[in-house]
């Protein structure tokens, strides 16, 4: 059967049946006709990174993302055993976060870095049609003045209505910075 005979309302339908990253390694590029199909896919369903190898997320990042970052509405990082770092690599890219324009709801999942999770929230200010903020199985070790930092630039996302924080906060001795001196 060749698939460039099917109607495009057949061909969005059977799209549903596929990852997000799977219909962009397979259709992407071939010709203008799919590469608009996968636009307006992308419009209304998520891309998600989860059990990608990290040659996979590269090919991704590099050859797929610049047709539809501007496109995607709800976007799912992890950092799990297939691809560790994803979320710091996905960061450091070209692609931050504040690339996809018309993104409302991203999910992070398995965050252990403030410097990470600041890193977020601050590209987090540049969505302007952001609803939507996930932290999933997220561990931090920092101090309660960095944590009630990150928190409020959360709570200040214009447009956020709602926040799901799967997060655990580990406290950590501070030593004092300042010495006290005795008097005899």
């Amino acid at each position: 059967m060749n698939l460039d005979l099917l109607a495009n309302e057949l061909l969005l339908d059977l799209f549903e049946y596929q990852s997000g990253v799977h219909l962009l390694r397979t259709f992407h590029n071939l010709n203008s006709r799919f590469d608009n199909l996968l636009i307006v896919h992308f419009q209304t369903h998520d891309l998600d990174f989860r059990s990608l190898s990290t040659y996979t997320f590269d090919i991704i990042c590099e050859q797929h993302l610049p047709l539809i970052a501007d496109r995607i509405i709800t976007l799912r990082l992890p950092n799990n055993d297939d691809t560790p770092q994803e979320i710091e690599l996905f960061l450091a890219d070209d692609f931050a976060l504040r690339t996809f324009l018309h993104l409302r709801s991203p999910s992070l999942d398995r965050i252990y870095s403030i410097e990470t999770m600041n890193k977020v929230t601050r590209q987090c200010c540049h969505l302007p049609y952001l609803i939507h903020l996930k932290f999933m199985s997220c561990s931090l070790n920092c101090n309660r003045a960095i944590r009630l930092d990150t928190f409020n630039q959360i709570w200040s996302l214009p447009k956020l209505t709602r926040c799901h924080l799967d997060i655990k906060i580990y406290k950590r001795f501070v030593i004092p910075t300042v010495h006290r001196r005795r008097s005899l």
